[in-house]
């Protein structure tokens, strides 16, 4: 198992995908998926939950596998993130202390709290 995660996150990190997005898009991505690397907390895909960790991973090897479809981080997360691509049910994190809210408007949130920051 840990040689085939640490596969996947080589595999990621050299990813035509990820030379796909525009520059500003892959430091947004990169961002995102520290952000939810570091939240903490429970992402459920496909009514099973998953540590941060193996999620962000998860967002990473989709994120190899987007080809050139991908140029920004808002197209990251409308068409990779939000949703499963096998079942089409919608990611959900469950951070302690908080309702459980969908993957897409946490990422969205995360993104525009980004960018505001940034622009100061």
């Amino acid at each position: 198992m840990l040689k085939y995660l640490c596969l996947l996150v080589a595999v990621a990190e050299v990813s035509p995908a990820h030379a796909a997005l525009d520059a500003k898009g892959r430091q947004e991505v990169d961002v995102l998926l520290k952000r939810v690397e570091q939240s903490g907390c429970i992402f459920v895909r496909n009514d099973d939950p998953h540590p941060a960790k193996e999620a962000a991973d998860h967002l990473r090897l989709k994120l190899a596998k987007a080809g050139d479809k991908l140029r920004t981080a808002d197209d990251f997360i409308d068409y990779l993130a939000t949703k499963s691509s096998w079942t089409g049910k919608p990611y959900t994190l469950r951070c302690a202390g908080r309702p459980d809210v969908q993957a897409g408007q946490w990422l969205k949130a995360e993104l525009k709290q980004y960018r505001t920051g940034r622009a100061n």
